[in-house]
C-alpha cells in the first residue's frame, strides 16, 4: 500500500524545485508552499499569492534575476486573465491532470454573471455599506476578502473599484478557496458563486443558495456557466 502511495506521488509531482530547468511550454507547474508570491514579472511587484496544490499552465518564459540579494529563476505562467511569475524554488513540475483538475470551472461566464449581480458589473459603482462594512467596486469586494486574495495593485478601494485588480482579486481568491470548500473536488460555477458571497466555505452554507439562484438565472445555462 505505501509503495502504491509513493509511486502516485511521483505520478502527480514530476519534479520539485525546477530552479535551473528548462519544462517544455504547457507544462503543468503546481505550487508547493503556502502565501507564495506571484509577480507581474521576473522579480516585479506582486500581485496575489498562491497555496500548496494549485496549478497553473506555464506559457514559456524564464527569466533568472536577483531578489533581496538572493538569485532566482521566475517561470511565467497563465494566472487568471493575466501572467503570473514565480520562483522556481517554490514550484514542481506536474502531470497535466494537475492543471486540468486545477482549472476547475472558474470561467469568463461564471465571473461576468458574478459581476451582474453584485453591481450590474457598474465600474463607477464605488463603496456600499453592506453586512456591517463596506463592499466596494463591481464585484463588492470586502476589505477581508481583498486581504485573502493576496492584496493586489495599491489598496483595497483602489483595487476593488479598477476592473482588472478586481477580476484578478477574484480569480486569486477563488484559486485560493475553490477546492478548500469543496474538500478536493473540482469546483463549478456555482461553488465558486457561493465562495463569493459567503466566504472560503461559502458552498457548503445554505444561506448562499439565494444568491446561486441569482446567478444561476443570469446563467441561463450557457457553456461555462453552470
Amino acid at each position: 500500500m505505501l509503495q502504491f502511495v509513493l509511486l502516485a506521488l511521483l505520478g502527480a509531482f514530476v519534479q520539485a524545485d525546477i530552479t535551473g530547468t528548462n519544462p517544455p511550454n504547457g507544462a503543468c507547474l503546481c505550487f508547493d508552499g503556502d502565501s507564495v508570491n506571484i509577480r507581474d514579472s521576473a522579480c516585479g511587484d506582486v500581485i496575489g499569492s498562491a497555496n500548496s496544490g494549485q496549478c497553473y499552465i506555464y506559457t514559456g518564459a524564464k527569466q533568472t534575476c536577483d531578489l533581496s540579494g538572493v538569485t532566482y529563476d521566475f517561470f511565467r505562467f497563465d494566472w487568471g486573465s493575466t501572467d503570473g511569475w514565480s520562483a522556481g524554488t517554490y514550484l514542481n513540475t506536474a502531470a497535466a491532470s494537475a492543471c486540468e483538475a486545477g482549472s476547475g470551472a472558474f470561467t469568463d461566464e461564471c465571473l461576468a454573471c458574478i459581476c451582474e449581480i453584485e453591481s450590474n458589473c457598474d465600474p463607477n459603482i464605488g463603496c456600499r455599506w453592506d453586512v456591517n462594512s463596506d463592499s466596494c467596486g463591481p464585484y463588492q469586494i470586502k476589505e477581508d476578502y481583498y486581504i485573502d486574495c493576496g492584496s493586489p495593485g495599491s489598496d483595497w478601494v483602489s483595487c476593488a473599484n479598477d476592473m482588472a485588480c478586481a477580476e484578478q482579486c477574484v480569480r486569486a481568491y477563488m484559486d485560493r478557496y475553490g477546492t478548500y470548500c469543496t474538500g478536493g473536488a473540482t469546483p463549478t460555477c456555482e461553488d465558486y458563486a457561493r465562495i463569493h458571497n459567503g466566504g472560503p466555505q461559502g458552498c457548503t452554507c445554505t444561506c448562499t443558495e439565494d444568491y446561486w439562484d441569482k446567478v444561476s438565472a443570469c446563467c441561463g445555462g450557457q457553456t461555462g456557466c453552470d
